[in-house]
């Protein structure tokens, strides 16, 4: 009988097998290929294990036969001799603070080795203690970033990235929709509003018996413990350590329940002070009337429930509408001026993935995608993309010399060439992911930037430089006449990395000026610029641009958590460059470089 691992299980061990193979120094190429392994099951929509089911396992980019033969081990007996071998003899302790902010494979064994720590508590003793400080190689300086990223990871271990909870929500919501009790099922809470990172996952169903519902609740096949059941509601955690509540309400009342538990907590409040202005109170069960109050609409009536008291609501439209608002969209709903926008009829019409016409930050072969050009190109033709751009990472001159890079992006704009010939419905945009240094030039000459068909420079070393130097870093960007767009501008890795300091509104009003675009970046760590920043770009005139910056085939489907983001900066279509067409677009990209 096959062991069903999660992916996050799987990807555990996985990393662990990598970071081993890194203390030993092992062969490159097979260390690549793992790491681009990790690459494509972290992009998976689906559970590995039922990959492997099919025999296709080898079909996945990083998996070759060997690396098959071990994963078919695992899956069939719980354990691989293989992975096991790998990790003989190295510090058991390393692995336990593997992943930590700042301690990659070689420092987690070195702490390990020489302090015998092996738990994020201990390390922080450790380093509170002075003992990190002390070790060869490390010093103060070390240390203190070290600490620093300890407590970092304390205030925010207990909660999950949006895309990980996304698709834990959504594949329990698939689960309970099989069953004909469930009416309506829907995330709540943070997750239901698009927040960069969720606690708890609470779902909501409007139920025709809430007891059967909780009864399948707690059956789901990935559940671990069952916390508490009862006729409603129930908690579980989960395989991989997802706590998840259930919230039960009758279909004539699950508007109601959706506005009170999606929140967020400072819009209900709002709610509320509104709702006692017209002598009403709200709860999660509806709205009661006090005597002096005059029903708005003869039509409302038909909400009242006698028995209790108050009116009740199916859907949320039916509940903002009785209040004498327009519905809010849940990513818009933290008391930061939507209720006086939907008094005032001037909500945004927020940007949606149809929108999208096109994806303009990804990366292949040619540097450190694991996808190869053409296959990134057919993967944006299967999802009706206008046109696609391919920003693999700029060359080294210093590793190579100016005309070896000028011959080797030669190359790569013949492959370029080749495929707008044989995939003539897509328009493929030969761009550049160039670094801006930290002495804030950038990595690649203009003589050489100007060979592509847009730039996107973006910050990759010495992030936690003072204020005024990444400002400058940034406006030395902007100043450059083939910059299109500042990709994941504050450089931040969500509960790795903080996000750099630079003048925002300065930086804004100068892109601004200059037609340059900023990226709303997709991946489920970085979310970058995040909602509150790009709100104000927004606001202050700056074209956004969603990114997926996906370096395989199925990152290309993390796209959504961009237009997430982009809706709660309040970005409606004209607001996002990648809405616009092909000719929109390349005007745009003419403007960009003009105007310096």
């Amino acid at each position: 009988m096959p062991i069903e691992f999660t992916n996050q299980q799987v990807l555990k061990i996985l990393f662990q097998a990598v970071a081993a193979m890194e203390v030993r120094e092992e062969d490159f190429f097979r260390l690549n290929a793992y790491k681009r392994s990790l690459e494509s099951i972290s992009q998976l929509n689906e559970p590995l294990v039922d990959i492997w089911k099919r025999g296709q396992l080898e079909d996945l980019p990083g998996i070759g036969k060997a690396l098959a033969e071990h994963l078919n081990e695992l899956f069939s007996t719980g354990n691989c001799a293989h992975f096991d071998q790998l990790k003989q003899g190295l510090p058991k302790g390393m692995f336990g603070i593997l992943g930590l902010p700042r301690v990659g494979a070689k420092t987690a064994y070195k702490l390990a080795s020489l302090l015998g720590v092996s738990t994020p508590a201990e390390l922080k003793t450790a380093c509170e203690n002075g003992l990190v400080a002390g070790l060869e190689g490390f010093g103060a300086v070390s240390e203190a970033k070290i600490l620093k990223g300890i407590q970092e990871w304390e205030s925010r271990a207990s909660r999950w990235l949006l895309p990980r909870a996304t698709e834990a929500a959504d594949r329990y919501i698939e689960y309970l929709k099989s069953i004909p009790e469930v009416i309506q099922a829907f995330p709540l809470g943070s997750l239901r509003r698009g927040a960069e990172t969720v606690g708890d996952i609470d779902l909501a169903v409007a139920a025709k018996n809430s007891q059967k519902v909780v009864n399948y609740f707690i059956a789901y096949p990935q559940v671990k413990e069952v916390v508490s059941s009862g006729d409603q509601k129930a908690t579980v955690i989960l395989k991989e350590g997802e706590q998840v509540d259930l919230m039960t309400q009758a279909p004539s009342a699950f508007g109601s329940l959706l506005v009170h538990f999606t929140g967020s907590k400072h819009h209900n409040i709002h709610l509320r002070s509104l709702a006692k202005e017209r002598g009403l109170s709200i709860s999660e069960y509806g709205i009661k009337a006090n005597s002096k109050f005059q029903i708005p609409n003869s039509k409302f009536q038909k909400y009242f429930n006698k028995k209790e008291g108050r009116y009740e609501f199916a859907d949320e439209e039916s509940f903002y509408e009785f209040l004498g608002l327009p519905w809010i969209p849940p990513e818009l709903r933290e008391d930061t001026g939507e209720i006086e926008a939907a008094k005032e009829n001037r909500l945004p019409g927020l940007v949606t993935l149809s929108d999208i016409k096109g994806d303009l930050q990804m990366h292949t072969t040619w540097s450190d995608g694991v996808n190869s050009l053409e296959e990134m190109v057919k993967a944006a033709v299967n999802l009706n993309y206008e046109y696609v751009g391919i920003t693999d990472h700029a060359p080294s001159i210093s590793s190579g010399g100016a005309n070896r890079v000028r011959n080797l992006i030669k190359s790569c704009r013949r492959e370029f060439e080749h495929l707008a010939k044989k995939y003539p419905n897509i328009k493929v945009l030969f761009g550049i992911e160039c670094n801006i240094t930290a002495e804030a030039q950038m990595a690649l000459p203009n003589d050489l930037l100007a060979l592509f068909d847009y730039v996107q420079a973006s910050i990759h070393t010495s992030f936690d430089q003072p204020k005024n130097q990444i400002t400058k870093r940034l406006m030395r960007a902007l100043n450059n006449p083939f910059v299109t767009c500042i990709g994941h501008p504050t450089g931040r890795l969500i509960q790795e990395r903080l996000p750099c300091q630079a003048d925002w509104p300065f930086i804004f009003k100068e892109a601004a000026s200059r037609d340059k675009w900023l990226e709303i970046n997709a991946q489920p760590n970085r979310l970058d610029l995040p909602a509150e920043l790009a709100r104000q770009a927004k606001d202050a005139g700056v074209l956004l641009t969603t990114n997926t910056d996906a370096h395989s085939v199925p990152g290309l489907a993390s796209l959504k958590y961009a237009i997430t983001t982009a809706r709660r900066a309040w970005c409606e279509p004209k607001n996002i460059v990648n809405t616009r067409s092909i000719g929109e677009l390349l005007n745009l990209v003419e403007k960009s470089r003009n105007n310096i």
